[in-house]
């Protein structure tokens, strides 16, 4: 068979298909999705022929942006933390599937049944606690919101309190010091507020040196004056660290409990995927979907070879009876 594959250029043919891929796992295991037995053979072609239908009725499967989400979904059952992120590829995973599902009723709406891809659609599911679980804890930006524990509000709050007390007294020192400033600004070094203050007056200034500019005209420091209140900032983020992770956790567990039908959704979309490169790739091409039958002849009408370009590959016909 390997000898087959290379006497036909099938790599080659891949390589082409490949192109019309929207998912990363389906080039991983595209060539798992190869048939040998007759009746798989005519299944997939009665899918492909499915596929191209829906696309000449209502375009393309609307799948784009499906990330490879199989570790994730395993990690969570074997009791890993998800983060934000991958949380929302959970999320993303489920919407495509309500895309599909929509899609799919919107063919029938037009009076077009696709029975042979209706079971890898109709299977997906839509998880709408775990999805709703997520969106309300995590935003589009990846941050976990304030209140998706009241405990994390909490902490943001004393956080954001904390934060507008360190700068007004900042600000006050910058007013009182003016003459010691290189400028009257508020930087960061090492995740620290501090200020510029000029060379002369490291020694005499109250604080901790953080850094030296490169002109070693400007030492960076923390005043003393802001000391606790960072101590107390670096306190409440460390619980917002905790928190956050716990939140995390919480989300994952549901994962975790729907990772069975999470994962039949992932494989059966990358299964469409497929699928439908196959009827993209066959259109764009002008390809025909072959009749097949389970005898030892062929008749190919105007056929030309895929790798040759339609221009000037001459159509020929075969037949072997």
């Amino acid at each position: 068979m390997k000898y087959d594959y290379i006497t036909l250029e099938y790599n080659k043919i891949e390589n082409q298909l490949i192109k019309y891929l929207k998912t990363d796992y389906a080039k991983e295991i595209l060539d798992q999705d190869l048939e040998f037995d007759f009746d798989s053979i005519k299944n997939r072609i009665l899918e492909t022929q499915d596929a191209l239908s829906s696309i000449y009725k209502l375009g393309d499967l609307p799948i784009s942006g499906l990330t490879n989400v199989k570790d994730k979904i395993l990690r969570a059952k074997s009791n890993g933390i998800l983060n934000e992120i991958e949380l929302n590829e959970i999320v993303n995973l489920l919407n495509i599937s309500n895309s599909v599902k929509k899609f799919y009723h919107d063919l029938l709406s037009y009076k077009l049944d696709i029975p042979f891809l209706k079971d890898y659609i109709l299977s997906l599911e839509e998880e709408k606690v775990l999805k709703n679980s997520i969106t309300l804890a995590i935003g589009e930006d990846n941050r976990v919101f304030d209140n998706a524990s009241r405990e994390l509000m909490a902490i943001r709050r004393s956080l954001k309190s904390l934060d507008n007390r360190l700068k007004s007294k900042l600000n006050e020192i910058i007013q009182t010091h003016a003459k010691e400033l290189t400028e009257p600004l508020i930087v960061q070094r090492d995740s620290k507020y501090c200020l510029p203050i000029k060379i002369e007056y490291k020694n005499s200034f109250k604080g901790i040196i953080l850094d030296t500019s490169q002109s070693q005209t400007t030492v960076y420091i923390e005043p003393e004056a802001i000391i606790e209140i960072s101590n107390q900032i670096e306190s409440f983020k460390a619980k917002e660290k905790k928190e956050i992770e716990n939140i995390l956790k919480g989300l994952t567990l549901l994962v975790s409990a729907s990772s069975d039908s999470l994962m039949n959704n992932f494989i059966n979309l990358t299964k469409l995927d497929i699928i439908y490169a196959k009827a993209n790739f066959g259109k764009d091409n002008n390809y025909n979907i072959p009749t097949i039958i389970n005898e030892p002849k062929f008749n190919l009408k105007s056929a030309r070879h895929p790798l040759i370009d339609s221009k000037i590959c001459v159509p020929i016909d075969i037949n072997i009876d």
